[in-house]
């Protein structure tokens, strides 16, 4: 099936990593790989909508020159 090169922005620092994503390869080992862990950060696709969950395979998610976004968790609920 091959590999797909991609980009990750890192929003809290501005750095951009290209990385050489293989099938299998799910955001947590993608963030592991770049020094973030998965309980504080997340990738989000193009779409702002679609954050990917650490255990989704992100092969499948994405087109060869892709750019994604790490960026922190935040929680949002209610504050009363």
């Amino acid at each position: 099936m091959g590999t797909k090169q991609i980009t990750i922005e890192a929003l809290a620092s501005g750095t951009e990593h290209d990385i050489v994503l293989s099938p299998g390869t799910t955001a947590g080992q993608v963030l592991k790989d770049l020094g973030m862990n998965g309980k504080d950060f997340w990738l989000q696709l193009a779409d702002p909508e679609r954050i990917v969950e650490t255990a989704e395979e992100l092969f499948p998610l994405v087109e060869p020159g892709a750019k994604l976004h790490a960026s922190p968790r935040m929680d949002v609920g209610d504050d009363r």
